[in-house]
């Protein structure tokens, strides 16, 4: 029974470990989206200056 609580426990471990591994993907995911945001916005920006010279 003690081996059963310890692989009980590391699959919990690896639950997490999972869990967080998703969010984590998640945040990048939205954290690339948010820099090509960035990335056009500037872009505008400075074909807008380029413009205006």
């Amino acid at each position: 029974e003690d081996t059963v609580g310890v692989m009980q426990s590391e699959l919990h471990a690896i639950e997490q470990l999972l869990g967080d591994a998703q969010q984590a993907q998640a945040d990048c995911s939205r954290h690339s989206r948010r820099l090509q945001a960035l990335k056009r916005q500037i872009e505008n920006v400075s074909i807008k200056i380029n413009d205006a010279r």
